[in-house]
């Protein structure tokens, strides 16, 4: 079981790897950098006898290239440099790269630019994510390199609004952190409405369905359960990186969709505002939604 880290030899790629380096060393689980390699479009302009030549002598530039970023930044991994077979797109080809290897997780990076989701994450990445069940870690462009660091465990915040969807984090998320010992918080945040039963039963409402998602998780060093205000005028995104940088958090997850009556929905909308504006990398998990 493995960590795949994949590469575009761009420098949103370059920001990711550090991120999907520390998700590794929390888990415990070797990380392997891949880069894809489409012959059709990436062998125009090398010069060979053979397109198999070609494709070697690419094969080897690539994974030099790698070795020397990876020994830059202080990063120990495997490299793979994996064919696009003929008949499969970009994202086929990713799952089936990860199936083969045994992924238990899967990393991008993402340029964050744009004003709909497929431009702010990668149409690569949302292709990936509309057709796998592995959590896919992705690091935005303001992501700073304090959240790579490992200082004690890793330390992971799951947010979630109590919804069935939401809760399917702890599912997807399972294989990843049996045997760790990373440090877990399920977060719910909590803004008043009309016609609310009131904060107090709200809040413990919430939190009895965070302590249920936290049930489903493997034991990991440590657990907490938090149900926290939204301030006023602030935005779910931000009040979900409020939290977690209050706990120094190396990664955010939620599901991609996970629908609610309430407000503070952990939604995709709010995966795309973690993803744009957030200095924390976001894992995302596809919803059966």
């Amino acid at each position: 079981m493995t960590i795949l880290a994949f590469s575009d030899g761009s420098e949103h790629a370059s920001r990711m790897l550090p991120h999907a380096y520390a998700l590794a060393r929390g888990t415990g689980r070797p990380l392997t950098v891949v880069r894809v390699m489409n012959r059709l479009n990436d062998l125009s302009g090398i010069v060979a006898p053979s397109t198999d030549e070609a494709a070697a002598i690419l094969a080897n530039r690539w994974e030099a290239e790698l070795r020397q970023e990876l020994r830059m930044l202080g990063i120990q991994a495997a490299i793979a440099i994996e064919p696009q077979r003929p008949d499969e797109d970009t994202p086929a080809a990713i799952c089936r790269i990860a199936a083969e290897h045994g992924a238990q997780a899967i990393a991008f990076g993402s340029h964050g630019a744009g004003l709909i989701r497929h431009l702010v994450i990668g149409s690569t990445a949302l292709g990936v994510l509309a057709r796998t069940n592995l959590p896919a870690l992705v690091v935005g462009p303001h992501v700073g390199s304090a959240a790579a660091d490992l200082e004690g465990p890793y330390r992971l915040v799951i947010c979630s609004d109590g919804s069935p969807a939401a809760a399917r984090v702890a599912d997807v998320l399972r294989p990843l952190l049996e045997g760790t010992t990373v440090a877990v918080t399920v977060l719910s945040l909590y803004e008043p409405r009309l016609g609310d039963r009131g904060p107090t039963e709200e809040k413990a409402d919430l939190r009895a369905r965070l302590e249920s998602l936290a049930a489903q998780l493997p034991p990991v060093g440590s657990v907490e359960i938090a149900v926290e205000d939204l301030e006023d005028l602030e935005s779910v995104d931000h009040g979900i990186l409020r939290a977690a940088a209050a706990r120094r958090a190396n990664a955010i997850a939620l599901a991609t969709h996970g629908y609610s009556a309430r407000r503070h929905l952990v939604s995709g909308s709010t995966g795309v505002g973690l993803i744009q504006h957030g200095h924390i990398p976001t894992i995302l998990v596809r919803s059966t939604d």
